[in-house]
Formats: structure tokens, sequence, C-alpha cells
């Protein structure tokens, strides 16, 4: 990249170099060394505008714009890294959707909330154990769904050395045990178990 980086600033000086010697020939240098800025300038403009065009919207164009030079190996390198970039974000959603599909599978419910309890996700025994709708409390926080006040004192705690045990929100017959991690930015991983035949 550095030695391309080189080769194209000769080359830039060596035509404006080469159109102030034509403007030499014809009497005028700096015409000629005006018209070869000139005509630079207004091929960067052109390529930083279409640099922003496709930068504003990468996807459209599984190709990043064709250029030669300077741009030309810009444009390679930007559309080098953008491949890059879709192909690891593609590998972490496959990994996030296994996690989801095997965290499903299990019998517990688990919730991830942000640092403030907002709700992000859950599983479908989080659903059943606890009450939640996917359709409407995403984004709720926590404790506006788990009013029970020793939950929300538990989660306000950060002490989560032991787990807490409550009735269910949404089926008080069923009898819960609650554990929370910390992960992330001060993120919550919250577990909640069926202890009802434990409890009994």
């Amino acid at each position: 990249m550095q030695h391309n980086w080189s080769r194209h600033v000769r080359l830039i000086i060596s035509g404006i170099i080469g159109a102030t010697l034509i403007g030499l020939y014809f009497g005028s240098p700096v015409y000629g060394f005006t018209f070869a800025v000139a005509v630079y300038l207004w091929w960067t403009l052109k390529q930083i505008g279409r640099l922003y065009k496709w930068l504003g919207n990468p996807n459209a164009s599984e190709q990043a714009p064709q250029s030669v030079g300077l741009w030309g190996d810009i444009f390679d390198y930007l559309h080098k890294l953008h491949q890059t970039h879709l192909t690891t974000q593609d590998r972490l959603r496959a990994q996030i959707n296994r996690v989801q599909e095997s965290t499903n599978a299990m019998r517990d419910g688990v919730v991830m909330t942000d640092h403030r309890g907002a709700m992000e996700w859950w599983n479908g025994s989080a659903e059943y154990l606890l009450g939640f709708r996917r359709t409407t409390d995403h984004g709720q926080l926590i404790h506006n769904l788990i009013r029970t006040p020793a939950f929300k004192s538990y989660f306000d705690s950060r002490n989560y050395r032991e787990p807490l045990e409550i009735h269910s929100p949404a089926k008080p017959h069923i009898h819960l045990q609650i554990q929370i991690s910390l992960f992330g930015d001060d993120d919550r991983l919250i577990v909640a178990k069926d202890v009802t035949r434990l409890y009994q």
C-alpha cells in the first residue's frame, strides 16, 4: 500500500510538471500549471462524490465504484474491508442464531436486559414462566413486568451470589428461582427456574 501511494504521488507530480512544461512551450507555464491543478481537483472532487454516495449505502451494490490510479486503490481497499465486515457480520449472526435456538430449547426462562433493565431478548420459557409478550414487551423495563419489590431490590443490588425466590407474576402457583449474571456493559442475563416441586 505504501509503495502504491509513493507511485501515485510521483505520477501526480509528473503530470503537473508535464502540464507546466507544455504551458512553458506555449509561453505561459502558469496557465499549464493552473490547468493541471484544476483538472486534478475536478477529478478528485468527482471521486470523493462517488465515494460519499457509495458509503451512504454500500449494500446497494456489491461492487465499490470503479476508478483508476490512487482512487482505484482506495475503492478496492474499502471494498475488501466492507466484504470482510459482511463476512464477520454473517458469522456472528449465525452464532447468535445458534445460541438463541439452543436457549429456546431450555426449560428455564432466559432473559437479556441492558443495564437499566430494558428487555432486549428472552426465550419461549420466559414467556411461559414470566408472562412476557414478544409483541409488546420488547424495550420495556423488566421491573414494570415483574413488580415484586424483592426482585427490583435484587436487580439493583448487583449482589447476585445467591439466587432469589419469588412467585411467577403470570402464574402465582409457580415458584421461581431467579439468578442474575452481569455481562457486557453492565447488562444482565436473567435465568428463571421453575422450582415449584422442590419448594413444595
